[in-house]
C-alpha cells in the first residue's frame, strides 16, 4: 500500500470520526429510550458499513493486515 493512500486513508478516517461523533451526538437527544435505542443501532450499523465500504474502494479493495486484526 502507498503512502499516499495510507494518508489519504487517515484524513477519511479523521473526518469520518468527526461525523459520526457529531450524528452519534444527535442520536442520544431523543427523550423516548426505546428510540433512542432503535435510532444508535441503526445509525452505528449504517455507519459502519458506509466506512467500510468507502474505505474499501479507497484502497482499491486492499485492506491491511493490522487493520483486520483490529
Amino acid at each position: 500500500m502507498s503512502s499516499s493512500i495510507q494518508v489519504i486513508s487517515f484524513i477519511y478516517s479523521f473526518i469520518f470520526g468527526i461525523v459520526f461523533c457529531f450524528i452519534t451526538s444527535i442520536c442520544r437527544r431523543f427523550s423516548n429510550v426505546f428510540i433512542k435505542v432503535i435510532s444508535s443501532l441503526f445509525v452505528v450499523v449504517l455507519m459502519s458499513v458506509t466506512y467500510m465500504y468507502i474505505l474499501y474502494k479507497i484502497n482499491y479493495g486492499i485492506l491491511h493486515e493490522y487493520f483486520i486484526l483490529m
